[in-house]
């Protein structure tokens, strides 16, 4: 007997038209698990969480809608074929019962929008900071920033000013060194396909003396972080740790994040709304998606400060990819090794200053 021909699968959610959020179904599945797993290490039952949400006594009806948050519906093939969302007012809720951030929550939930809303308000408190601070009045200072970062602050060089425990709050430096290329009997990792001429020029012209240090307000900072560490290019390669690096990037500026929509809420412009554009475009695939947005994304958080952003891509990759380029197709001169060496910063220091 003839086996019949499965249909092609597709992670596009059947009402996805209806719905804020741009996840597919493999990361509403993600989701709805890691949502579940949370309730029940913190030892909240679903009756307790529904009474929280709808400020009533649970009946019947409010904790089945809590397990129908926690459920997937798989196709014959163990697809997830049906996922029920939380609304976003709801996730809220739920966060704050259980302790969660809603920001990271929101990212798992693909409430894109939302995400994307918060970084944008974050760039803008970054900005209202800068004029605080005094940090443009030197002739060429606001032209120059998207280069050069902060130089001067309240009539001061900036890194003078940072001495003080005011700016040091308030502002950070990404720190990048260059070094010597290793030459030994082995191959340096990532140099195996390059010949040893070009190793040699590689090795000449770096300098580990030359140092370079870009400074910008720290909810800037944690918004193009958030950018480059969320949103890697086609054939980008994290270093190790950076994908839950930024659950706990996510989870430490919420409170930032709060305090930006509170008084700096802004709309969404330029690259940024194009990315949030092709988010939202259900013809393609999750994953184009995600490789789309990342070229807009890219050029919003280059356009805010293209010193900043090339240190956060140095922090967090290992190697550079390119628009069109996918990991197994990667050509030896994208493979070249990183001669510029920079470090994330901690998540912790990005607490809001008293």
């Amino acid at each position: 007997m003839a086996s019949v021909p499965q249909a092609p699968y597709s992670d596009v959610p059947a009402r996805s038209p209806r719905s804020p959020s741009y996840a597919g179904l493999r990361q509403r599945a993600s989701f709805a698990a890691w949502l579940k797993s949370e309730r029940e290490q913190r030892g909240v039952s679903r009756k307790q969480l529904a009474r929280a949400i709808w400020k009533t006594r649970a009946a019947d009806t409010t904790t089945a809608r809590i397990k129908a948050y926690e459920t997937v519906i798989r196709d014959a093939m163990g697809r997830p074929k049906h996922v029920m969302l939380p609304s976003p007012p709801t996730l809220r809720i739920i966060c704050g019962e259980l302790g969660l951030s809603w920001l990271s929550a929101f990212a798992s939930a693909g409430y894109y929008r939302d995400v994307l809303e918060a970084l944008a308000a974050l760039v803008q408190l970054g900005w209202q900071w800068l004029d605080e601070d005094k940090a443009f009045e030197r002739d060429g200072a606001r032209l120059s920033f998207r280069s050069l970062g902060v130089t001067w602050l309240n009539g001061q060089v900036v890194w003078a000013a940072l001495e003080s425990s005011y700016f040091a709050k308030r502002y950070i430096a990404g720190e990048i060194t260059q070094v010597r290329l290793p030459r030994a009997n082995s191959t340096p990792k990532g140099a195996e396909n390059i010949p040893d001429d070009v190793l040699r020029m590689l090795e000449e012209a770096a300098d580990p003396s030359e140092q370079w240090a870009y400074v910008v307000p720290k909810p800037m900072a944690a918004a193009i972080l958030v950018v480059i560490c969320g949103f890697p290019r086609r054939g980008d390669i994290w270093k190790q740790g950076v994908d839950m690096y930024t659950v706990h990037l996510l989870e430490a500026i919420t409170p930032m994040a709060d305090a930006a929509l509170q008084v700096a809420k802004a709309p969404l412009i330029a690259s940024i709304a194009r990315a949030d554009e092709s988010l939202r475009d259900t013809r393609l695939s999750t994953d184009g998606r995600r490789i789309i947005a990342a070229e807009f994304m890219l050029a919003w958080a280059d356009a805010i400060c293209q010193g900043y952003t090339h240190y956060a891509r140095l922090a967090s990759l290992e190697y550079f990819g390119l628009a069109g380029v996918s990991i197994d197709k990667m050509t030896p001169e994208i493979r070249l090794p990183q001669l510029r060496r920079a470090a994330l910063p901690d998540v912790s220091i990005f607490q809001m200053p008293n």
